[in-house]
């Protein structure tokens, strides 16, 4: 389950933090 979740929250991280290098989303959190 967190398995399959991971990967595509990494993949969703990944591009989000190359777009807000300041400004970290709640993904870490939820």
């Amino acid at each position: 389950k967190e398995g399959s979740n991971w990967g595509k929250k990494i993949e969703f991280n990944t591009r989000f933090e190359n777009v807000f290098h300041n400004h970290k989303p709640l993904n870490e959190e939820v």
